[in-house]
């Protein structure tokens, strides 16, 4: 698989005082991407420090874990599902455990914590790694099709049959989230390998976005014929067009061949 574009931005929004989101984006070959939206939570700068701190120690691990593949001819040749997933999950458990003992540790007065949404293509495969309700999608065959579940109380309720999807949007707690990284001791990521075939794009992103853009009107940005950036920047836009309550972050890759 070759990537022909790809792009990221955060935006601090309409209403925040401080952009508590981020992403990363690491290209290791030209077959093989690591990109991550991140969304951090907690009092005063805590947030942003979540966000930061755990996108440097996951990109760290996860990187370094990578290289170990690569071959004289530089390209990273890795076919064990199990070996990647057991990578990504341990990259987790490290980051977990890095912003939990620096909190607990700490004067801070509130926990800190961080969301994580990540996409890593090896070749013709593609790892998707997610924790609380920052999303990945993909555009398939001319459809979008959302490739995570929110960690969240909402989504546990629409699970459950307690509330309708409906009702979940509109919910007075629809911001409390029942995993994210660093607020335990521990956490389970939930990491899988099946992907839609005829994926052309994949779209990563925080509850920024999703807070007011749809499913639909994602999927009419995704097949325009534009590029990358313009994709990530008409999303943003409308985001902040419809009040931009929250900070938004955007990464999409693609075309893919």
């Amino acid at each position: 698989m070759i990537f022909l574009l790809f792009y990221g931005e955060s935006d601090i929004g309409n209403v925040r005082q401080e952009n508590q989101d981020c992403f990363s984006i690491t290209q290791l070959s030209d077959s093989v991407l690591l990109a991550a939206v991140y969304d951090g939570m907690g009092g005063l700068s805590s947030g942003a420090h979540a966000s930061s701190s755990a996108r440097d120690c996951f990109v760290k691990y996860v990187t370094k874990n990578l290289e170990k593949y690569k071959k004289a001819s530089g390209k990273i040749v890795l076919n064990d599902d199990t070996v990647v997933k057991n990578i990504l999950s341990e990259a987790i458990a490290r980051t977990n455990h890095m912003l939990y003992m620096e909190t607990i540790s700490s004067t801070r007065s509130e926990m800190m914590g961080t969301t994580i949404a990540c996409v890593l293509i090896i070749g013709k495969k593609t790892y998707v790694c997610h924790v609380g309700d920052s999303r990945v999608y993909a555009l398939a065959s001319g459809r979008i099709v959302r490739l995570t579940e929110d960690h969240s109380l909402v989504q546990y309720l629409v699970d459950t049959s307690m509330i309708s999807r409906a009702e979940a949007s509109k919910h007075p707690d629809k911001n409390v989230l029942t995993r994210a990284i660093g607020t335990d001791e521990t956490v389970s990521p939930d990491i899988s390998v099946t992907v839609p075939p005829k994926t052309k794009y994949y779209l990563i992103c925080s509850d920024g976005l999703t807070l007011h853009v749809s499913d639909a009107e994602m999927e009419a940005v995704l097949t325009r014929d534009t590029d990358a950036k313009e994709k990530v920047e008409s999303l943003i836009s409308l985001a902040k067009s419809r009040g931009g309550r929250d900070n938004v972050t955007a990464i999409v890759i693609g075309p893919l061949l």
